[in-house]
Order: structure tokens, then C-alpha cells, then sequence
């Protein structure tokens, strides 16, 4: 599945919450559902362009990966 088709995905899926179902927070600190896809939809594009940067390297990496990675 390309990353066009994974986003497209994501956002098919938001068809089946209503607007109210989106916005509602549970319980204190925790996400909507609406923030949730939200984040989900933006990391992956931040993912994915990091991808797209590693992928045209001209030199390679020896360094450890960081804790993050």
C-alpha cells in the first residue's frame, strides 16, 4: 500500500464518527478521536518525508541510530 493510499485510508475511516463523536474528550488528558487522527495523519507525513530524504542520500550513515530512531 503506497503512503497516498494509507492516508486516504485514515481518512475514509473518519466517514463513520459523527462531528460531535470527533470532537468529544472523554475524560480529562485523554484525546478526541478527531485529535488522535489528527496526529496520526501529520506524523505520518513528517515519517514520510524523512523517508523520502534518507532515500536519496548520496553518502551512507554509519552512525548508531539514536534512541529516537
Amino acid at each position: 500500500m503506497s503512503s497516498k493510499e494509507v492516508l486516504s485510508a485514515f481518512q475514509k475511516e473518519l466517514s463513520i464518527y459523527s462531528p460531535e463523536q470527533l470532537r468529544s474528550i472523554p475524560e480529562a488528558g485523554v484525546w478526541s478521536i478527531g485529535q488522535m487522527y489528527d496526529h496520526l495523519i501529520v506524523v505520518a507525513h513528517e515519517y514520510l518525508d524523512n523517508v523520502s530524504v534518507c532515500s536519496q542520500a548520496k553518502e551512507e550513515s554509519f552512525l548508531e541510530k539514536t534512541p529516537a530512531g
